[in-house]
């Protein structure tokens, strides 16, 4: 450091101190580097102390001066650092992000409905439509990571660009296509909101919600926070494995979706015949608690690849699970109500708390300590999911028992395996 008083200059003396620099908040401007920091403590011989350099005007520093050859740097120096809350960007980007996520709600909840409609008799098919999804996302994963590297000035500063023009031309197909789908529900229930407050009063229906919330809460973590945690341990080994972080995570997003999700989909038919839709579900909250303890042993990211492949478990055998358990607990004609109310419980409920919790504890404890809480509470929802359906079998409280035999006479299911899952998973 040097300063100018009155005239007089003081040679340059060597400051020690230590601070904790947001990573994400440099800005890298050629050959100059602008880091904010928000804490510091100055080290001596006799104390320690700690500041919050605060300005209250822009370089207002008594007896200092700042320079550097880029103006963009001075720029950056010259602006009071706002909370991101007070800009109007945030809310903009708040207001798009809740509308893309109800649209996308209603998509899903409305796509398995149409689905199951256009399978008709053959549910059990369900799988081998819902991989193609993985496909798409594990394709487009790949293709936008290398883009958003590839057009990118620096490791810190990410054009996504690249993105959403991507993202336009495929909505605009997407828009193309849906229209050409035909709606072929038989029939709506006369009494929907009767037939469903009717299942919401079965103990069976209700486990099954919880865990729907249970799986949204491990879920939230994947979505919101492993590329966060992924690029803090890309950013601890330095700033050159900035360079291909995008790429990396575009590749994870292909092994989860084309190693770990297409199988498990094309084989979904199978594991339920074989294991029934309890078993399953507590399967997944295992696999769960496998993979976050995973993440949690991490130091280099590019290990996170081969655990991706246990997303086949987590997400390639929960959403066929989720899907049509609830398309056969519902009520002739109360098939898209159902849908929807377990998309809500869900994504709702479930992703929504499992953000807001997995974010609290992400800041409070770290990345790493996040991942192993919720390994723990996986396992723990795991145990809990085996102990409630064995009490319900001891104590036989089962009141769709009789519904799905009726359903089932009424060949309402091509093959009575596939309509008495639930009968499957209390006899055996």
């Amino acid at each position: 450091t040097s300063s100018q008083r009155a005239g007089t200059k003081v040679a340059p003396s060597l400051v020690r101190f230590t601070a904790h620099v947001p990573a994400f908040h440099i800005v890298e401007v050629d050959t100059c580097l602008h880091i904010p920091f928000t804490h510091v403590r100055f080290l001596s011989e006799n104390k320690t102390t700690s500041h919050i350099p605060t300005c209250t005007s822009p370089i207002d520093i008594p007896g200092c001066s700042v320079s550097c050859d880029s103006n963009e740097i001075m720029s950056y120096l010259s602006t009071l650092q706002d909370d991101v809350t007070d800009t109007y960007q945030f809310w903009l980007f708040f207001a798009f992000l809740s509308l893309s996520w109800i649209g996308m709600a209603v998509v899903v909840s409305l796509g398995d409905t149409i689905c199951f409609e256009l399978l008709g008799t053959e549910p059990q098919k369900y799988g081998k439509q819902r991989l193609w999804g993985a496909v798409g996302w594990g394709m487009c994963s790949l293709l936008a990571g290398f883009l958003v590297d590839h057009f990118s000035s620096s490791a810190l500063n990410k054009n996504y660009t690249p993105v959403f023009y991507l993202m336009l031309a495929i909505l605009l197909f997407d828009t193309f296509v849906s229209s050409k789908i035909k709606n072929v529900q038989t029939s709506v229930s006369p009494n929907i909101f009767k037939d469903v407050f009717k299942l919401l009063t079965e103990a069976r229906v209700l486990a099954f919600l919880f865990w729907c919330v249970g799986v949204g809460l491990c879920t939230a973590v994947v979505w919101q926070y492993l590329f966060w945690y992924l690029e803090n341990l890309a950013m601890a080994q330095g700033c050159d494995h900035s360079n291909w972080i995008k790429t990396l995570q575009g590749i994870l997003m292909t092994v989860q979706c084309l190693g770990g999700e297409l199988p498990f989909f094309f084989l979904s038919g199978w594991f339920l015949r074989k294991l029934g839709h309890v078993n399953s579900m507590t399967l997944v909250l295992l696999s769960f608690s496998v993979r976050f303890y995973l993440y949690s042993l991490l130091t280099d990211p590019w290990w996170a690849i081969p655990i991706e492949v246990l997303n086949g478990l987590s997400f390639g055998l929960f959403w066929p699970c989720m899907a049509s358990y609830a398309n056969i607990v519902a009520s002739p004609g109360t098939e898209a109500t159902v849908q929807g109310l377990v998309g809500a419980v869900f994504e709702g409920v479930g992703v929504s708390l499992g953000s807001l919790l997995g974010g609290w504890i992400f800041d409070v404890w770290g990345g790493r300590e996040t991942f192993v809480i919720f390994a723990v509470l996986s396992f723990i929802m795991a145990m809990l999911h085996i102990v409630f359906h064995y009490l319900l079998k001891m104590k036989a409280q089962y009141g769709l028992e009789d519904d799905i035999k009726e359903r089932n006479q009424r060949a309402r299911y091509a093959s009575p395996t596939e309509a008495i899952h639930m009968l499957e998973d209390v006899n055996t």
